[in-house]
């Protein structure tokens, strides 16, 4: 089971940032994770300071077969 994390602090499509800390296409990341072909039923966006909600949707995450994005 492959696991993969950004923490945010860098830049990324959902920034709208290159790389090279010039001015890119801000494109959200839902966005991305859709084109990668997650399903919408395998997708949570979350805010990490909701407990509970975070803590739902890892454990809906748990139970769904196939790959699956938590964004918070």
């Amino acid at each position: 089971m492959g696991r993969r994390t950004w923490s945010g602090a860098q830049p990324h499509p959902g920034t709208g940032e290159k790389i090279t800390g010039e001015p890119g296409t801000k494109v959200p990341l839902e966005q991305i994770v859709k084109g990668a072909g997650i399903d919408e039923d395998h997708l949570w966006v979350v805010d990490s300071n909701e407990l509970k909600q975070t803590t739902k949707a890892i454990e809906e995450a748990i139970k769904s077969k196939g790959p699956k994005v938590i964004i918070s």
